[in-house]
């Protein structure tokens, strides 16, 4: 009955807000991810996927195209013309209605790299030969992103050593504008965003949402909300310092008993795992509207096309059937 009754109260708050929407609706994004190079994302499993999150109440997908970095600071990647998978996924998008961000990520396995985080090169010759490769990688997905209609385009993810790099981002920035005419963002770690030097560059303060949201496992509710509270508060306080809305370009949550202590995890499984996701997606969907009026909207981080090949069942699944219930509860009452 307290699980159904929470529904409930998800459901009549968040139909309030959107009622009373301002010009620029409220983000609902998902973004589908792949368990191969991409190819999914150009089949007809895209369709089908895309069709289940509209009946859930989702307005927005993400795709995340990927490049490969390697440790001399070279960017590999498959030549844009051939990305034909990219350009198929944004019009099956466009044709059901759903706005569209583009967030290219780079694929750090297989180097000495644990993280993306962690990708950095010795002073000298290597950081212009990657940030050299790095541009004309971004700036022509960038092209590609304008082609296909999509709203947002990211310039980088959660690069916390690159980033310092303010002149070389400033450039890219510059350049991704000549090609797509749209909003333009970074998305920032959780613990770094205020870091970041050039956010005034760009449309919306991005930032990868997986903040402790209480300090042990298995914490209370109230501990729960009053985090998000005052996270809100502090993000609504930059956000207007720095003139930008905030929009939450990955947030989710795996079936951890971690969830909500350490939620950037990939770890599955513990005590009470599933409640535990539950309570915390719920407090994220509750951001919506009057209590962080600065933030744009969010991306659930991850769903997947439908296949006939899914190797094995993926942490952070927003596919799962709790996870389905919960927002279409919230996003699609009706």
């Amino acid at each position: 009955m307290a699980r159904r009754t929470s529904l409930l109260i998800c459901a009549l708050v968040c139909g309030a807000l959107r009622a009373g929407a301002a010009d620029a609706p409220y983000i609902r994004g998902m973004t589908v991810s792949c368990q191969t190079g991409g190819r999914e994302w150009g089949t007809p499993g895209m369709g089908t996927a895309l069709d289940r999150l509209k009946t859930i109440g989702v307005n927005y997908v993400a795709i995340h195209p990927y490049a490969q970095i390697r440790e001399d600071g070279a960017v590999k990647y498959r030549p844009i013309g051939e990305q034909t998978h990219l350009v198929r996924a944004m019009a099956m998008a466009k044709e059901r209605g759903f706005g569209m961000m583009m967030i290219p990520h780079l694929a750090y396995w297989g180097t000495k790299f644990k993280w993306r985080g962690e990708i950095y090169f010795p002073p000298g010759p290597m950081w212009d030969h990657f940030f050299d490769e790095y541009e004309a990688w971004i700036v022509g997905l960038a092209g590609l992103a304008a082609q296909g209609g999509a709203e947002i385009f990211s310039i980088g993810h959660e690069y916390d050593h690159m980033m310092y790099y303010e002149a070389q981002w400033r450039r890219i920035i510059a350049s991704v504008r000549k090609v797509f005419p749209g909003k333009i963002t970074y998305n920032a770690n959780w613990s770094e965003y205020e870091k970041v030097p050039f956010w005034d560059a760009l449309d919306y303060i991005g930032i990868g949402a997986y903040f402790p949201i209480a300090l042990q496992d298995g914490a209370p509710q109230e501990e729960i909300d009053a985090t998000w509270t005052k996270l809100a508060q502090e993000l609504g306080a930059y956000s207007r310092a720095k003139g930008r809305p905030i929009l939450f370009t990955e947030i989710g949550y795996t079936e951890s008993a971690e969830a909500a202590s350490r939620p950037w995890n990939y770890d599955m499984g513990g005590p009470n795992a599933r409640d535990i996701r539950q309570r915390c997606t719920e407090a994220a969907l509750k951001l919506e509207g009057a209590p962080f009026p600065e933030l744009a909207g969010v991306f659930f981080w991850k769903w997947f096309p439908d296949v006939t090949f899914e190797m094995h069942r993926e942490n952070f699944d927003m596919r799962d059937p709790e996870m389905t219930a919960l927002l279409q509860q919230c996003w699609a009452p009706n």
